[in-house]
């Protein structure tokens, strides 16, 4: 009998697998703007001030996230590359 290899789902169809990682990303990056003109039009009732704090609190939360969210994927990619070498980064 022949040993079952276990073949990475990226090599064995890269394009499907690279869509099913990249749809939840999308309809999250797609959902923030969204949210923020519904949270735009109902602070707008309120007056100017709450508007303008609303923008910079945004902006600053966004920004964290971003932050947040980009030193992740730094880390990750960067551990994947020190445990594997810097070869195993390169798409074949």
């Amino acid at each position: 009998m022949q040993a079952f290899q276990s073949v990475h789902p990226f090599q064995r169809a890269p394009h499907k697998t690279l869509v099913r990682l990249a749809l939840p990303v999308l309809v999250s990056l797609a959902a923030e703007p969204v949210t923020d003109a519904i949270d735009t039009a109902f602070v707008a009732r309120l007056g100017a001030p709450s508007l303008a704090a609303l923008g910079v609190g945004a902006t600053l939360l966004s920004g964290f996230f971003w932050i947040i969210t980009g030193g992740w994927v730094t880390l990750r990619a960067l551990y994947g590359i020190v445990r594997s070498g810097p070869a195993s980064a390169a798409v074949p």
